[in-house]
């Protein structure tokens, strides 16, 4: 049986509450298994770049709980959010967000370096990820 990996249970945000009210997203319920291929589609301003953000912990729902993998982000303190992101969660900008200065190998490294990779596995490590990207030239 395949386990879920996102569990997001009532998850709504609103912006401007108190004045105009903008609902952008409204009790949302998502249930991803491990393995499954999802696409969230819509018209610009349904909600699907909130709704990936909480997904991903860059923002908090107003109301719901979000659970990757067991655990409910939604009740993590910042810190241990950052921590869980950067151990669990990973995430592919339309622009990269790459730091221009450096080059693939050297973002790659940066990365595995804040998750507390070694030195001696990295290399093989990031030829492997890049490897499986085709960047190994750049």
């Amino acid at each position: 049986m395949k386990k879920a990996v996102i569990d997001a249970h009532n998850i709504s945000k609103v912006y401007n509450p108190e004045t105009i009210p903008v609902y952008a997203v409204n009790n949302v319920h998502l249930h991803l298994l491990e393995g499954e291929f999802t696409a969230l589609v819509g018209p610009s301003g349904s909600g699907k770049t909130t709704l990936l953000n909480m997904i991903g912990g860059l923002d908090k729902p107003d109301e719901g709980t979000i659970y990757i993998n067991g655990t409910d982000i939604t009740k993590l303190s910042a810190g241990k959010l950052i921590d869980f992101r950067l151990h669990n969660i990973g995430f592919v900008f339309q622009s990269f967000n790459l730091i221009p200065v450096l080059t693939a190998k050297e973002n790659t490294e940066f990365i595995m370096l804040l998750q507390g990779i070694k030195k001696r596995n990295g290399k093989k490590d990031y030829i492997s990820c890049l490897k499986k990207l085709d960047w190994r030239k750049r």
